[in-house]
């Protein structure tokens, strides 16, 4: 490892897990004293800032197409996908977050210290793989949710991050939300991701991502 690459990466783990140990406590703070009162608002701007701290402390800046900052900046009920290529993936959908935004993640994020709890008191939906029963039932409840409080599930429909950076198979999950939820998928393409922080690498490069959203796929009619 270079001196830079040292550098870099002494940084943005000593600034990282400071602010990270100070922005969840805050979030769940905030959320008790206003007893979840204003998840759907107050709780998506704070994830917003969670996302956008850690992409300045990993040097990252985000540039959005015209249709991207327009789709992203409405409330509507939908299902958002995106490409899953690196663990920058994480701080990217958060900056993304629209109002009303649910983030769909794996389950076993619940045991890692401090973002577990913040999925819990978030109301994300967490979904374990390993059990279809529970899976399903997680679902269904998500989509009554979608339809009833106009909410966006953000998941990426790989399942797990890409070795390579290229797009991995489906799996089903977030088209059986959206058909039963009735809403339409919004695929956002997150482009860059893999370049700046690799499968395997210590630390982010700086740079500048990409972020462009494509038309949206309408589920009407499907079963």
């Amino acid at each position: 490892m270079s001196m830079r690459s040292a550098l870099i990466t002494i940084w943005q783990y000593t600034a990282g897990w400071v602010f990270f140990a100070v922005w969840i406590p805050l979030i769940m703070i905030v959320t008790a004293v206003t007893l979840g009162r204003r998840k759907a608002t107050l709780g998506n701007a704070m994830v917003r800032g969670f996302g956008k701290g850690a992409l300045w402390i990993a040097g990252v800046r985000l540039a959005l197409d015209p249709a991207a900052r327009a789709e992203l900046g409405r409330r509507r009920a939908r299902v958002l996908t995106f490409n899953h290529s690196s663990t920058l993936d994480l701080f990217v959908g958060a900056a993304l977050q629209p109002e009303g935004g649910v983030t769909v993640v794996k389950r076993e994020i619940l045991h890692v210290p401090l973002l577990g709890q913040a999925v819990r008191v978030l109301d994300m939906l967490p979904i374990d793989r390993s059990n279809r029963e529970r899976t399903t039932a997680t679902l269904g409840a998500a989509a009554a949710r979608l339809r009833s409080e106009r909410l966006s599930a953000v998941i990426a429909p790989e399942g797990t991050r890409s070795l390579d950076g290229e797009l991995g198979a489906f799996k089903t999950g977030a088209f059986h939300l959206a058909i039963d939820a009735g809403v339409p998928v919004v695929p956002i393409v997150m482009h860059g991701c893999t370049r700046l922080w690799p499968l395997g690498s210590a630390h982010c490069e700086p740079g500048t991502l990409r972020i462009e959203v494509l038309d949206e796929v309408s589920t009407e009619g499907m079963t």
